[in-house]
């Protein structure tokens, strides 16, 4: 018998029951009190004549004898036991529990007030359980689950005067009686406030009009720009006998597709929509239209590949933004609204920060000011929404977000989501100011290396290839060769790569000293950075045992590793590998990035980042070199590590700004305690099988495209000199025909033609190793297409998300597919997350996300599964709402984990208008 992942022996506690001197008989089961929630109940007969037996005494020698997980939720006392005429425990005929639990072993304590009783009654309903003391843990002694507490935290917000409560109250109050203390408290007696919000139904012509618009600019931009490079490409041919005019040439076009293509996206954002202004515009239509020209334009820029240089930088400024001297900026996006972007002197926006000017929301483009002092400092993995400033000196912490409104004042640093001060320091690193001559030459030699031996060799292979033979039946041989060299080479490639020029690079850079940006050693930290972070071979690797021999591979120091088949995902990342270090028996799910800099907007300095042994993170941590926790830890997703203060062991860590939570997993590893060690060693072997299967599956797929991408344009170039510009367009048109389908269809087939459903399984259920597989061939490029267009909910639709009408995704990144229900006139900012699962400890569990009409998903926001969010609420700035909540309709939610903010009352604009009209 196996219970919440536990081997029992029911004979084991029949016996200790038995040992008691007024006990004549015992028998122990389980009953299921809900579907996935089954309970232990332990009956017993006393002797004829005996003393009355002890309930308190008794559930003592339980839990003195037995493990924790052994203790029965109930005892029954029965006149007899039940038995069978082979006299044997008739199991059909044992009773209901009907007693109070006891696992809790201490006296039961009635509620003393209305609230508690209100908390009891509510908390008996959602558990099922008949009887609740008030000192009982919610966790420890009623063995709930935070999918129960999401739960038992929605009713509770049912009362107005509790309306925002939120599970961090759960976590940091964990019994009735502190529950309803702290929510009499004074500050809790605040009720959300209530505000109104501009909401916006398009039309569907206004909807599918703006749509063929879109599609429209694709085909003209895509078509203007191969015959402008076709023009370029006769010149170069002119060259065909001069092998070294013929390199020169290839440089000159190259540096002229560059600048031509960047050059234009500035002009036309000046000529489309001149000066960003702070404003709102409807969704659908003609001002979003030109919006969304300019955002396509300036974000397909060739420049933005120098992400976080000075060439970047002069990019931003002349698209209209307002930047110092040495400004540095890394954003995860390139902002949108430039001429709204103030940014001073020597500041930094570290990777994956998110600053874009603009949000979406009910229907409505919101532009606003982001103004960030001089010597600021903006976290890694950070988001500043708009109508936000940052005084000089400011600092936002790693993992940290500003909500619009929000003023970080000068000198003061602040973290969490919403940020709030803290004397954290988050950049240890000195702002010496540099020349402008080093950072010029520095952006030289990057150009010198793109223009004169990165590009020039497509453009000769293009070249030779107009010398291969028209034949259709010998170029598609030398297609197929040429393809399964590339994939072949690119994989062997890839890890040699990964592996040796991060041990090499490292021979000269020295942990814990100071160098400055822009020179010889900040080149060799970005290219052994570029070379050993390839998504492919992530994807390839990851969510199989593969993934540790290929971590050890490019430097990774992983200590002791307790195999598992899934010790890693496919999406980890880090700044240095031969500086990440994993402790012994921690167990990463996904999103790891280990951050191995300290860094200003001038200098940075390597340092090795150490996690402790016997740790778990859950999704989406970013996790620094002065990280403050150490063995023993349980990171939630999304938490914010702390970097300040004692180091936490023991402990769970949730929240941003983080709070602890008990480190339940030791002794409630629901699902994987259902595999006994040697049924997990004799599964291991074929996880690994199935998981092999896969990764040559995802290996095939990769190579099948790239063929038929290789053999279209092949046709293309054979029709080169007869149509120029006309044959590569229609090549690009066929590459996206076939390439979309082709996608979709092995999404599908990685279902076997099915939809998800919800699960719980451990990762060594042959259910799991099917959803792995299903992830990554799942994993595609175009889940990254037509963002902002009608075109990209049809995609969701064909991949099986539930879409309702007129959809708004302007970035999303949704996992689990076909587990996501999204109704009517949703919005959806990039970079949110819509995850339908969770893996804890080797668990894994999914189930439904349901999006109801009219919400909005704030950019970063982060939904996870089983959360149901009514009509027209909202998931603000980088906020997480944990699984199992349910958003009330039209509210507004924010922080780390979610908490109600406020109450919206939906305004129509155009009713307004009509009525002002009248």
């Amino acid at each position: 018998m196996k219970i919440r992942g536990y081997r029992i022996e029911l004979g084991e506690i029949e016996a200790v029951l038995l040992d008691r001197p007024g006990i004549a008989q015992a028998a122990v089961t389980t009953w299921e009190i809900e579907p996935e929630r089954t309970e232990l109940v332990g009956y017993y007969a006393p002797k004829s004549g005996a003393e009355a037996v002890d309930r308190t005494m008794l559930v003592q020698e339980l839990k003195r004898r037995l493990p924790d997980y052994m203790v029965p939720a109930y005892l029954e006392q029965l006149p007899a036991i039940p038995m069978t005429v082979s006299n044997k425990v008739d199991l059909r005929k044992l009773p209901k529990p009907t007693s109070a639990r006891v696992a809790a072993g201490h006296a039961m304590i009635d509620p003393r007030n209305e609230d508690e009783k209100f908390l009891v009654d509510t908390l008996a309903d959602v558990l099922k359980f008949e009887d609740i003391s008030i000192e009982d843990h919610f966790f420890d002694d009623l063995g709930a689950n935070s999918l129960l507490m999401a739960r038992f935290c929605a009713r509770i917000r049912s009362r107005t005067t509790w309306s925002t409560t939120s599970m961090r109250d759960i976590y940091l109050h964990p019994t009735v009686a502190k529950l309803a203390d702290h929510l009499r408290a004074p500050q809790m007696a605040a009720v959300a406030a209530s505000e109104p919000m501009l909401t916006h139904r398009a039309s569907n012509l206004a909807y599918w009009g703006t749509g063929f618009g879109q599609l429209l600019f694709y085909a003209v931009y895509s078509y203007v720009a191969l015959w402008v490079i076709n023009d370029g490409l006769n010149w170069v041919y002119d060259a065909l006998d001069d092998p070294l005019l013929l390199y020169l040439r290839c440089v000159v076009l190259s540096a002229g597709v560059f600048f031509g293509l960047s050059g234009f996206a500035i002009v036309a954002k000046w000529l489309l929509v001149g000066r960003w202004k702070a404003e709102t515009f409807p969704i659908w239509g003609w001002r979003y239209y030109r919006f969304w020209i300019v955002k396509t334009l300036v974000r397909s820029a060739p420049v933005v590949l120098f992400r976080g240089s000075p060439l970047y930088s002069l990019y931003l400024r002349l698209l209209g933004a307002r930047l110092g001297n040495r400004t540095v900026i890394e954003c995860r996006s390139v902002p949108v609204c430039t001429d709204l972007i103030t940014i001073g002197d020597n500041s930094i926006l570290r990777k994956d920060s998110m600053i874009l000017g603009f949000r979406a929301q009910a229907g409505y483009i919101h532009t606003g000011a982001v103004d960030i002092g001089n010597d600021a400092f903006i976290g890694v993995g950070s988001t500043l929404d708009i109508d936000t400033r940052m005084g000089d000196g400011a600092q936002l912490g790693h993992a940290s977000s500003l909500h619009r409104g929000q003023v970080i004042p000068a000198g003061e640093r602040w973290h969490g989501s919403p940020a709030i001060p803290t004397e954290a320091n988050y950049c240890t690193v000195p702002n010496v100011p540099l020349s402008r001559v080093r950072r010029f030459i520095y952006e030289a030699i990057q150009l010198f290396i793109l223009f004169a031996v990165v590009t020039p060799f497509p453009l000769l292979f293009h070249t030779y290839w107009e010398n291969v033979g028209d034949d259709y039946q010998e170029t598609i041989g030398i297609v197929a060769i040429g393809t399964t060299v590339t994939v072949a080479g690119f994989i062997i490639g890839g890890v040699l790569l990964a592996a040796i020029v991060p041990r090499l690079f490292n021979l000269m850079l020295k942990p814990g000293r100071n160098y400055s940006l822009y020179g010889f050693h900040y080149w060799l930290q970005s290219m052994l950075e570029l070379v050993s972070n390839v998504r492919l071979l992530n994807v390839l690797f990851g969510d199989s045992s593969a993934v540790v021999y290929y971590l050890r591979a490019i430097g990774w120091r992983l200590n002791k590793v307790d195999q598992t088949g899934s010790n890693f995902g496919t999406n980890q990342r880090h700044e240095n590998p031969q500086l990440s270090e994993i402790g012994s028996h921690t167990m990463v799910s996904d999103g790891l990035f280990m951050v191995n800099m300290q860094k200003s907007a001038n200098s940075f300095r390597l340092e090795h980042t150490r996690v402790g042994e016997r740790n778990f993170f859950g999704n989406n941590i970013i996790y620094s070199p002065d990280s403050r926790t150490g063995d023993n830890v349980l990171l939630g997703t999304k938490v914010h590590v702390p970097v300040d203060g004692p180091v936490r062991e023991n402990v769970g860590l949730l929240g941003s700004p983080p709070f602890e939570i008990p480190r339940m997993v030791n002794r409630d590893k629901e699902l994987l305690g259902l595999i006994s060690d040697r049924e997990r060693h004799r599964r291991l072997p074929l996880k690994n099988l199935h998981n092999l299967v896969t990764a040559l599956l995802f290996v095939a797929a990769q190579w099948l495209i790239l063929f038929l991408t290789l053999a279209i344009w092949d046709r293309a170039l054979n029709y080169y000199s007869e149509w120029a510009q006309t044959a590569l367009f229609v090549a690009v048109v066929l590459t996206s025909v076939i390439a979309i389908p082709f996608y979709i269809f092995l999404e599908r087939v990685s279902l076997g033609f099915r939809r998800l459903k919800p699960r719980m399984a451990t990762i060594y259920d042959p259910v799991f190793w099917r959803h792995e597989r299903h992830w990554k061939l799942s994993d595609s490029p175009i889940m990254g297409l037509f963002t902002g267009t009608p075109f990209r909910p049809l995609i969701l639709r064909l991949i099986g998300v539930k879409v309702g009408r007129r959809l708004y995704d302007g970035g999303s990144i949704i996992t689990e597919r076909s587990l996501v229900e999204i109704g009517d006139d949703v919005t959806l900012n990039e970079g949110c997350v819509i995850q339908a699962h969770s893996l804890e400890e080797g668990a894994f569990k999914s189930d439904y996300i349901r999006i109801g009409d009219g919400c909005t998903l704030a950019p970063a926001a982060f939904v996870h599964y089983a959360v149901v969010m009514g009509k027209g609420s909202v998931a603000d700035v980088d906020c997480f709402v944990m699984k199992g909540e349910v958003l009330e309709p039209n509210t507004i939610w924010r922080g780390n984990p979610a908490k109600l903010y406020g109450v919206v009352t939906p305004v129509d604009a155009r009713a307004i208008k009509i009525g002002q009209e009248r």
